[in-house]
């Protein structure tokens, strides 16, 4: 529920609305608080969406409870990742977590994956899917369980797909429109795992299903699943 919905990415309200249509599970971008609280929030500085300023990691959960979203509908809440499992999550639910870390350092950013792994661990009964554009593996995840699986994000499939080989993932995630079907057969004869978003129109949806990928996100959820259940 993201650039097309009047209700703010990542927000409470617009989860509520994502996991109402049925869905697999939904795509979320995680950063932490100062006091080490991950949320759910897509921009690196506050006052790209909100009230507020400065970034997620400089404040406290008290001080972001505070904040309110600029949006013509009512005021919108931020959503904590462990109050979202506890909301959502049910055996076999995907939660697919974009690591948002071109802000905090790398002791912030380490913490941070050690709460997911903390959370993934508790339940497992979830798929966590995690997606970053780090290329050095998945440091901070090194005692995962089988639960939580690796995605490469990436604007080159292919290049994508050695860094993911390199580094033991499961698979790329990158925007449908970088990659072909020719390229998507190719990786998945390597055994790995392609996730696509970008998503946001009818037209869209259908490119990306052209593509037989794993996973889909997309912003168009509702028409995805109308056209998906026809296929089926």
């Amino acid at each position: 529920m993201g650039s097309r919905s009047l209700i703010p990415m990542n927000s409470w309200e617009s989860l509520e609305d994502c996991f109402e249509l049925g869905p697999n599970g939904t795509e979320i971008d995680v950063q932490m608080t100062k006091d080490g609280v991950v949320v759910c929030y897509h921009d690196e500085k506050l006052d790209k969406t909100t009230e507020c300023k400065g970034t997620i990691n400089e404040i406290t959960w008290a001080e972001l409870t505070k904040c309110e979203y600029h949006t013509w509908s009512s005021s919108k809440s931020f959503a904590r990742l462990d109050s979202v499992i506890a909301k959502f999550g049910s055996a076999g639910v995907i939660l697919s977590l974009d690591l948002k870390e071109n802000g905090p350092p790398y002791a912030h950013s380490l913490r941070m994956r050690g709460q997911i792994l903390r959370l993934a661990i508790m339940n497992p009964e979830i798929d966590f899917l995690i997606e970053s554009w780090d290329a050095n593996g998945s440091w901070g995840f090194d005692e995962a369980p089988d639960n939580m699986r690796f995605f490469q994000l990436c604007v080159d499939p292919l290049k994508g797909l050695d860094i993911a080989r390199t580094n033991g993932m499961n698979g790329i995630s990158i925007d449908y429109r970088k990659i072909n079907k020719k390229q998507s057969a190719q990786i998945h004869e390597e055994g790995f795992l392609v996730m696509v978003y970008g998503a946001n129109t009818a037209s869209g949806n259908k490119q990306a299903v052209a593509l037989s990928p794993d996973i889909i996100q997309s912003d168009r959820l509702s028409h995805l699943l109308d056209g998906l259940a026809k296929y089926n």
